[in-house]
């Protein structure tokens, strides 16, 4: 059932000053305002719910007059309320059905009223003939047929226009409507269930609106609804396993270049115990330069990878400035730790992510305590060991 709330309850209260919710409850019989509307073949009829909310409403404001009455719970009432109809199809002219409305006791009260009814019985009328033709008792029945979801237009170049926004999980579905001004459709509107966080093979309901009230006294819609199915989309890392052989390969070339470059300057490291301290100047030659064979991959709470932290192992040697009394040369088994994010798989199968940049670096034996300090950079994280071959 369709509610289409009268405003007239807003212009009253800014007409009048009422107070919350008076002593005295205004009394109304739900089924003064509720109705059974009748379309199809005679003997083969459908029924839907329908009711009157401008009546209830005037209804509503008459007797606050003397008892006041809450807008937000009178909204409240009406956004809990449902009319139903049974039997509601196979039906024939001359039949009877029952109309019954459900609403909340609670709420009822809440809002400053005594239902005294809520069922009547009412005769099936207006039913087609053999035919088929709809029903004269619905007022639908004389409405323009719209077919919101015609493929001629819907998710077309040109016409009505879905896209994804954004990268998964932060992406989100968009609508445009290309159509010309002439064309019924391009003064439709579309609602998805879901529009944030939505992912790649999703779907998703998709519910039609006409984007002018007019729209409603001459059209009406074949689907009230109908579905969407996500392609392929933008989307950050969600395993190492996503990633080639040859992207792996570049990965780890870009971290052994970011920790070669990061020992020609200043070189400070860390220790079991301490800082070792750092050599500025000094000639620094590096012996080897390996990134692993394993990577740390932090997970966030959104459950994508939003970094990898990729160790390499270097042994360099030191030599102390000819100027020092006994200058001497020092060899060091180093681990660093470079980080890249960013890390977004492409609908079209590429990857990029930021280059390689250093984070934390120490002696071979430090790449445990490394680590945890690497996560105190994320909100979070799950740290993973994953295989990084390649």
């Amino acid at each position: 059932m369709k509610k289409w709330f009268a405003w007239i309850l807003v212009l009253a209260m800014l007409a009048v000053s009422l107070t919350a919710c008076g002593e005295k409850a205004v009394k109304l019989d739900l089924s003064d305002y509720a109705n059974a509307l009748f379309r199809g073949a005679d003997g083969e009829g459908s029924a839907r719910g329908d009711f009157d909310y401008t009546g209830f409403e005037h209804a509503i404001l008459e007797g606050a007059v003397e008892t006041g009455f809450n807008l937000s719970t009178i909204v409240k009432f009406e956004s809990a309320m449902t009319v139903t109809v049974s039997p509601d199809s196979g039906l024939q002219n001359g039949d009877r059905v029952t109309v019954t409305v459900t609403y909340d006791k609670d709420v009822a009260k809440e809002a400053g009223l005594k239902i005294t009814g809520y069922k009547k019985t009412v005769t099936v009328e207006g039913l087609g003939g053999a035919s088929g033709s709809a029903g004269s008792a619905d007022p639908e029945s004389a409405l323009i047929e719209l077919d919101a979801f015609d493929p001629a237009s819907w998710n077309t170049a040109g016409g009505i226009t879905v896209s994804y926004e954004g990268i998964s999980p932060y992406g989100y579905l968009e609508v445009k409507n290309s159509l010309p001004a002439e064309d019924p459709l391009s003064r439709v509107g579309y609602q998805f269930s879901e529009t944030q966080k939505v992912h790649e093979g999703d779907t998703v309901t998709v519910t039609p609106y006409f984007t002018a009230n007019s729209m409603k006294k001459e059209y009406r819609f074949r689907e009230e609804s109908g579905t969407y199915t996500v392609g392929a989309v933008d989307h950050y890392l969600m395993q190492v396993s996503e990633l080639d052989a040859g992207t792996v390969s570049s990965l780890k070339r870009s971290a052994e270049q970011t920790a070669a470059q990061s020992v020609s300057g200043i070189l400070e490291f860390q220790t079991a115990a301490d800082y070792k301290g750092f050599y500025n100047g000094e000639a620094v030659t590096v012996l080897s330069n390996q990134a692993g064979n394993k990577v740390y991959a932090f997970r966030s709470p959104d459950g994508f990878l939003e970094a990898l932290a990729i160790p390499c192992y270097l042994t360099v040697s030191v030599t102390e400035p000819d100027w020092m009394d006994n200058p001497q040369t020092y060899s060091y088994d180093l681990v660093f730790l470079c980080t890249v994010g960013n890390l977004v798989v492409h609908r079209d199968g590429s990857f990029t992510a930021n280059d390689a940049e250093l984070r934390s670096k120490g002696t071979a034996d430090t790449e445990g305590m490394l680590l945890e300090n690497l996560k105190t950079w994320y909100t979070d994280p799950i740290v993973e060991t994953a295989d990084f071959a390649g």
